[in-house]
């Protein structure tokens, strides 16, 4: 209430003998007017000075004429033009920002914010108000509407929940709104989609009752009237509000299936391709006009992004498997999917929405295995014709590129494999010797290269790769031990696995290391064989057992190195087959306790679980980055970390004397981790009952503050008229 009484002094002045007028006098005349006049023209021109002295004196006129504004607009709705000034005062009061004129009037502009949502929350806090607004919208004049749209939009922005509960009380509230996105004048529908979008966000009531208002068809009817990707920012505002719809809501995405707008999505690419709507396009053959280079503006890229973002959402992993596989099916059959792959393929693409068409391929096909193969089969128009996944893996090994486009280029190959033993067979194919020369270069020539390149990026992406190939899939790890490698003219061939040693034991760049000891580890998991051949390499177990018995160190590049180095280890004591001339898993046990210590082991192995860089891998299975240091885990490596990490202690610890005590110990340590998370939600329990009174107490004062408030204007007309 000081800010109140302070800034009130401010503008009255404290001088009582001050013949000149006050701006609190001004307001209280033009109030008195407004309400006592009994001719029409006074209470008009009444309500066009208090929208004059709004922005200058906004604290008096909300205080003094907010509930003479009010009536005004209830009594006089016929009276457009007093209706119209009524709107742009309160328009004025509401404003989320301050004004200059009322700094400069103050001198106070932290006493100006907050005013807005304060007569905000007084204006929602009835249901009448809400429901005489949105019955002005029922005028088609422009003066009344537009206005009435953007005090809504104050409103909106000021105090959204109390609004979005308005709006849910008033009968039809939410069809008055909708009927205007039919209206002839652009202003008013583009300002209307801007406030659906708000009014909708984060109330999934609202956002089914617009749904069933037939939404869908009326953005899309502003889509194809702007002229899809070529349209201005509109098509933005309409893609952004059907996200809002369908990002978080599984019922209105399955309505946005079965009405069949998914056919609008096609489409839009279509145009934005020029190419006609065929769902029967056939992969191998490209579009004809793909040399032809597209022109691409600013607005374009952003409409573009939005609407691959809009597909994404509809088949995002984390939603229920079924619906997303029939929403997949359906991208296919209605040409969807083929015309990404054109736009994949087309000439003149900006890196950033190539960057984007691969993510939403990648989501497009996952697990869907019809759709694995229709994109397997997909060649680009070279010459001779190339497959497609060839030349995005060109992409992804070349250290030229960016960033972000070699990783969407490995997530569309994790997405390509997963679950889908065949494609896995056929890449791992590329690498095993073939009986002919092959003259086209192949997938598994391109991983090879990556993966012994220079680039330690390039090694990090291609160690990953080959790890999709061979996730849950026993059988091609062991094919992937028959691959031979010439590492020089007239040397003897190497084995694959023999030469990642080779090259981790040399290599000193952490990305490559941790590229290659993840390839390690998810080739030798639930693998015996893969480990009988990395043990029978006599340099592999001491280069292990180095780096894990060195120092204890802080930095987190090598807990993560020699954390990793202790997952394959206790890989090879666990899934250990005991082949002759090689350790078996007693002796590896023994090895663990003798040379690094069971407690030094438990802890390296722990400590890789809580690096950032770990806990960064968990978040997601897309891997989305520009920034070079947040690569380290892919997310199958975390998922098998998680799986097996208690096996692999049981497995080292076979025979050892101290067992009982390394588990003694990691009962203790969680013992404290457990008390410590306790005092941590006790704390937390507490500091929310301490800000759940003091919320109560603001909210006290606010509500004792407009009492006063109020109090003080009617005491001032009294005093006024007296």
């Amino acid at each position: 209430m000081n800010m109140f009484r302070s800034m009130t002094q401010t503008v009255l002045g404290s001088n009582a003998n001050d013949q000149s007028p006050t701006g609190a006098d001004t307001v209280e005349r033009v109030v008195e007017r407004v309400v006592s006049s009994a001719l029409l023209e006074d209470r008009r021109d009444g309500c066009r000075t208090l929208r004059g002295l709004a922005r200058k004196y906004r604290l008096l006129v909300g205080a003094h004429a907010m509930d003479a504004l009010l009536q005004a607009l209830e009594n006089d709705s016929n009276d457009h033009e007093l209706v119209n000034y009524v709107l742009e005062t309160l328009i004025a009061i509401c404003s989320p920002e301050p004004f200059n004129e009322e700094i400069e009037e103050t001198g106070d502009i932290e006493a100006c914010r907050g005013l807005g949502t304060q007569f905000t929350e007084i204006v929602t806090k009835k249901t009448d108000n809400m429901a005489l607004f949105l019955g002005l919208l029922d005028e088609f004049d422009f003066k009344v509407r537009y206005p009435t749209i953007k005090l809504l939009a104050n409103l909106l922005e000021n105090r959204a929940r109390n609004v979005q509960e308005a709006v849910l009380e008033v009968p039809s509230g939410v069809s008055k709104l909708m009927d205007l996105l039919s209206d002839s004048r652009e202003v008013i529908r583009n300002h209307m989609l801007l406030l659906l979008n708000h009014l909708t966000k984060g109330n999934a009531t609202l956002q089914k009752i617009v749904v069933f208002e037939n939404i869908y068809d009326n953005l899309f009817d502003i889509i194809r009237e702007e002229g899809y990707s070529d349209g201005g920012v509109v098509v933005e505002d309409c893609l952004e509000l059907l996200l809002t719809l369908l990002r978080t809501s599984p019922p209105n995405q399955t309505l946005f299936r079965e009405g069949g707008y998914t056919s609008h999505l096609n489409t839009f690419f279509s145009k934005l391709l020029d190419q006609p709507n065929n769902p029967s396009f056939p992969p191998a053959a490209a579009a004809p006009r793909l040399d032809a280079p597209l022109v691409w503006s600013q607005q374009k890229i952003a409409n573009v992004h939005k609407m691959l973002e809009l597909v994404c959402a509809l088949v995002q992993p984390t939603s229920c498997h079924q619906e997303v596989s029939w929403c997949q099916t359906v991208l296919r059959g209605n040409g969807l999917l083929a015309t990404l792959c054109q736009m994949l393929l087309a000439s003149g693409v900006p890196g950033d929405t190539l960057t984007v068409t691969i993510n939403t391929i990648a989501d497009v096909i996952r697990a869907n295995e019809l759709n694995q193969t229709f994109f397997s089969n997909v060649m680009a128009p070279s010459t001779p014709p190339r497959a497609a996944v060839v030349v995005l893996l060109m992409s992804m090994v070349n250290e030229k590129q960016s960033l972000l486009l070699r990783c969407a280029v490995l997530y569309c190959l994790h997405c390509l494999l997963y679950n889908n033993q065949q494609l896995q067979s056929n890449l791992v194919a590329t690498l095993l010797p073939q009986t002919s020369q092959a003259e086209e270069i192949s997938t598994g020539q391109l991983l090879c290269g990556g993966l012994f390149s220079t680039d330690p990026m390039s090694t990090w992406l291609c160690a990953v790769a080959l790890t999709h190939a061979l996730h849950d899939n026993t059988e091609q790890k062991d094919q992937l031990l028959r691959v031979q490698l010439a590492t020089g003219t007239g040397e003897q061939c190497v084995s694959l696995l023999q030469q990642c040693c080779s090259v981790l034991h040399s290599s000193t760049a952490f990305l490559a290391r941790v590229g290659l000891l993840q390839l390690l580890a998810l080739w030798l998991l639930q693998c015996p064989r893969a480990v009988t051949q990395l043990l029978s390499i006599d340099t592999v177990m001491p280069y292990l057992t180095a780096r894990i018995s060195s120092s204890d160190s802080e930095d987190q590049e090598s807990q993560v190195i020699e954390g990793l180095c202790a997952f394959v280890v206790g890989e090879c004591a666990l899934y250990n087959e005991a082949a002759p001339g090689t350790l078996s898993r007693a002796q590896i046990a023994s090895l663990v306790t003798d040379r690094i210590g069971g407690h030094v082991f438990r802890n390296k192995l722990a400590a890789l679980a809580r690096t950032d860089l770990f806990a960064l891998a968990t978040k997601t299975h897309k891997l989305v980055t520009s920034n070079k240091s947040e690569l380290c885990f892919d997310y199958g490596f975390v998922t098998a970390y998680r799986t097996v990490e208690g096996n692999l202690l049981r497995a080292v610890n076979i025979g050892e004397a101290g067992a009982g005590e390394l588990l003694e110990q990691k009962v203790s340590e969680l013992t404290a981790e457990l008390s410590s998370s306790q005092q941590q939600v006790s704390s937390l329990a507490a500091n929310k009952q301490t800000l759940h009174d003091t919320l109560q107490q603001l909210q006290q004062q606010i509500h004792q503050q407009q009492l006063q408030l109020q109090q003080q204007a009617v005491q001032a007309t009294q005093q006024q008229q007296q």
